[in-house]
């Protein structure tokens, strides 16, 4: 990681902190942090939290399922198998983690096939801010070089990548 990065991240995170503070002066992810969960897919209102699959929520919840894709040529001219076992769990009301786990199937153009274990993927999650109509999270995910790199499973480097997610709705 480089000296920049470093000082971006730095940066990110005080940020965070900053604003977890002004909220816990109001009641809130301080006061919350060792609560336990309070596990739901809708808000208290009843307004269901919708988002795409491919996209990760910002509320603290408990899932585990299984995804496969199946990428046909891609920009490499490879056929890709890919199946993944999802866990996100949470730890408290304003803590939770993520973790998936890939199984890669790979055929490029002159038929050579490769299978193995991907990339290995990890992402801490800190609900700062949770309304009736808006919450606020931020996710650290990490990427580690537990695939074979030089068949194509995996990177060969660890891939740190902070991430803010928001969601909010008008719903009374």
């Amino acid at each position: 990681m480089s000296g920049r990065e470093f000082t971006t991240m730095l940066v990110l995170a005080m940020l965070a902190l900053g604003i977890a503070r002004k909220v816990s002066a109001q009641g809130g992810f301080f006061d919350e942090v060792f609560e336990p969960v309070h596990h739901t897919h809708f808000t208290d209102l009843g307004t269901p939290f919708v988002h795409p699959f491919n996209f990760e929520p910002p509320q603290i919840h408990q899932d585990a399922f299984f995804i496969y894709k199946y990428t046909m040529n891609t920009i490499d001219g490879e056929n890709e198998h890919e199946a993944e076992t999802h866990i996100d769990w949470s730890l408290t009301k304003r803590l939770g983690i993520l973790l998936a786990a890939p199984l890669l199937g790979l055929e490029d153009a002159t038929g050579t096939q490769s299978a193995g274990i991907g990339d290995l993927e990890i992402a801490p999650r800190a609900m700062l801010i949770e309304q009736d109509k808006f919450i606020l999270a931020t996710n650290l995910f990490i990427t580690v070089p537990t695939g074979h790199a030089t068949r194509g499973l995996g990177t060969g480097e660890t891939v740190i990548s902070p991430a803010v997610r928001t969601s909010g709705h008008t719903c009374r």
